[in-house]
C-alpha cells in the first residue's frame, strides 16, 4: 500500500506539518462530504522519533456534538468483565477518526507482512481520541441525568442477578449499529466507494 501523496524525499517533520494543513482544509469542506470535518474540531498532530523509525499520531482534543457511545460507556462503567459489543466512539466520531486515519494514510506506504513479522512503513500512526478528553467526556456522560437515573436502575437489576434484563437495556443505547465490524463495513463503503465497488 502506497498512499497518494507518498513522498520518499519528504520529511517526517514536513509530513506531519501537511497532515495537520490537511485537516484544516478538512474542515472547511461541506458537510455533506463524507471527508469532510466538523467546525470546531482540535486535534494533536505529534511526532515522535526513536531508533528504527517515527511515528505521527492524531489525537482528538475536542469534539463538537455527541463523541462516546453510551451503550459502551455504561456496558463498561456495569459490566467490566463482559467482552465489549459495542463500539466505543458515535457514529460521527468513528467517521472522522476513519478520516483523520485517511489522511494520514496518504503519505505513508506499508510494505509489512504480519505474517513474518517483517514491518517496513514510513511511518507508524492512527487517531484516535487523547485520553484524558475521553475520560472528560465519559464523565460527562455518566453525570447527565437520564443516564445516571438509568444507571442507578440498572445497578439494582444487576445486583438482582438479572444480567439478561440489563443487557438489554444497555442494548438499547447503542448508535443504531448491528456490530462493530458492520460498522466498519458501513465507514468503507462511505470513504472508499470506488475500492468498495472494485472488490
Amino acid at each position: 500500500m502506497q498512499g497518494a501523496k507518498y513522498d520518499p524525499a519528504r520529511s517526517t517533520n514536513d509530513i506531519a506539518k501537511a497532515i495537520r494543513a490537511d485537516i484544516k482544509a478538512a474542515m472547511g469542506k461541506p458537510a455533506v462530504d463524507p471527508w469532510a470535518l466538523p467546525k470546531g474540531l482540535k486535534v494533536s498532530v505529534r511526532l515522535d522519533k526513536f531508533a528504527g523509525g517515527c511515528s505521527i499520531t492524531a489525537r482528538i482534543t475536542a469534539f463538537p456534538g455527541a463523541l462516546l457511545n453510551p451503550a459502551a460507556v455504561v456496558a463498561q462503567k456495569l459490566l467490566p468483565n463482559e467482552p465489549l459489543r459495542y463500539s466505543r466512539l458515535t457514529k460521527e466520531g468513528d467517521r472522522v477518526v476513519a478520516v483523520l486515519d485517511g489522511l494520514m494514510a496518504d503519505y505513508n506506504f506499508d510494505k509489512s507482512d504480519p505474517q513474518s513479522d517483517y514491518f517496513h512503513v514510513r511511518f507508524y500512526g492512527d487517531a484516535g481520541v487523547h485520553h484524558d478528553y475521553a475520560a472528560q467526556r465519559k464523565l460527562e456522560l455518566l453525570a447527565s441525568p437520564h443516564l445516571a437515573d438509568l444507571l442507578a436502575d440498572l445497578a439494582v437489576t444487576i445486583a438482582g442477578r438479572d444480567l439478561d434484563m440489563a443487557k438489554r437495556t444497555i442494548a438499547t443505547l447503542n448508535e443504531g449499529y448491528a456490530d462493530v465490524p458492520t460498522e466498519r463495513r458501513e465507514l468503507e463503503a462511505l470513504l472508499f466507494p470506488k475500492q468498495r465497488e472494485a472488490a
